[in-house]
């Protein structure tokens, strides 16, 4: 494959089976979105990204109040990831269909990521066009199957199959109207890791994240997730302790009209996973051998199943349409924020007066 369509893709996968290949992929602890989840999926297959990681999923920012996402990592701009940008018509010069391409890179070690129109996957089960980001990581040539990874049951991450053809036919009818969803702007994008010694946990990073989110300013000096933000979008974001207002939004919402607006769901289950990644960074800054408070380790076993609470409740809703759910959900959320602050400055001060940072 070498020449002027050489795109750089490495032998560093052998298959077992000449009709079926499978690239391996971890279960990752952030779920909310596939953007975060699949380049995880990848990443935590090798020794020591799992001490970055950590560094990452403790800022978030929230657009217009209404739509909460994490604002320190983001696939494409990750010192251990590399995401390989390749335009359509060079694919469709070199390998004529989707298919071979994706065949020949899964067969070099590669991860792919594209758009797709959803109403031509079976698995999505959607009648509209729609236009979404879907993760490839293996294929079967007799069955003519791909192995892909979305948020397809419920909006719960998890895999799948599709045909060959369902594939080509996904991407090849987006509408123009979404050419530029998610900023792939015509192209399709391979993930692979990166080796990189420099990329290790740094307690001053979340020194300087969590000091971040207490005064809810947006984080500096970090890989962030705002390449593709117009000055618009960055001056109505929130970030940081701010974010509950978006989950207030949310309660309110549903209290006037009697229904969750778009956006709930992710809002509510990110808010619980925040928690939940804080705990394995605690544990994670433990099994290393650096001391934390158990009074911090408390509080945040509490909120976390706080937090957990609230997505049950959030179904609960859904069913009942009581608005005393509602009420317990805000009088939830307001104990979370509270005793967050509070385990949060708890940990700042331990760290600093034990001299760790």
């Amino acid at each position: 494959m070498k020449g002027m369509y050489d795109y750089g893709l490495r032998d560093n996968h052998t298959r077992e089976n000449m009709e079926y290949t499978l690239l391996p992929k971890k279960e990752p602890f952030v779920k909310t979105y596939p953007k975060d989840a699949n380049p995880l999926s990848v990443l935590l297959n090798y020794e020591h990204t799992y001490d970055w990681l950590m560094n990452c999923f403790i800022q978030l920012t929230s657009y217009n109040d209404a739509y909460l996402d994490y604002y320190d990592f983001n696939y494409r701009n990750c010192p251990i990831l590399e995401c390989q940008r390749i335009k359509s018509n060079i694919i469709f010069d070199k390998y004529e269909t989707l298919t071979n391409f994706i065949i020949k890179s899964i067969d070099k070690g590669y991860y792919i990521i594209l758009p797709v129109n959803m109403k031509y996957v079976y698995t999505y089960n959607c009648s509209e066009d729609i236009p979404h980001d879907i993760f490839v990581y293996g294929y079967n040539i007799k069955n003519k199957i791909f192995n892909i990874s979305d948020n397809f049951f419920n909006g719960k991450y998890g895999d799948s199959l599709c045909e060959f053809s369902e594939l080509e036919n996904a991407y090849n009818n987006i509408i123009e109207e979404h050419y530029w969803f998610q900023g792939f702007r015509g192209c399709i994008e391979l993930l692979s890791y990166i080796s990189e010694k420099r990329a290790c946990f740094e307690l001053y990073r979340i020194k300087e994240s969590i000091d971040d989110y207490l005064h809810s300013r947006p984080t500096s000096r970090w890989y962030l997730n705002h390449a593709m933000w117009t000055e618009d979008e960055i001056r109505k974001r929130s970030f940081g302790i701010t974010c509950y207002n978006t989950l207030m939004y949310h309660i309110n919402y549903a209290e006037q009209f009697g229904y969750f607006s778009q956006g709930a769901n992710q809002a509510i289950f990110l808010m619980w996973e925040h928690k939940n990644i804080m705990l394995l960074r605690l544990k994670y800054m433990q099994d290393s051998r650096v001391y934390i408070n158990n009074q911090v380790i408390e509080i945040y076993n509490q909120i976390e199943k706080q937090a957990k609470m609230c997505i049950n409740l959030k179904l609960k809703y859904d069913i009942t349409r009581n608005k005393n759910i509602l009420k317990k959900m805000a009088m939830q959320y307001n104990e979370i924020e509270k005793h967050e602050v509070v385990a949060l400055n708890m940990l700042l001060k331990h760290l600093v007066e034990n001299r760790w940072i």
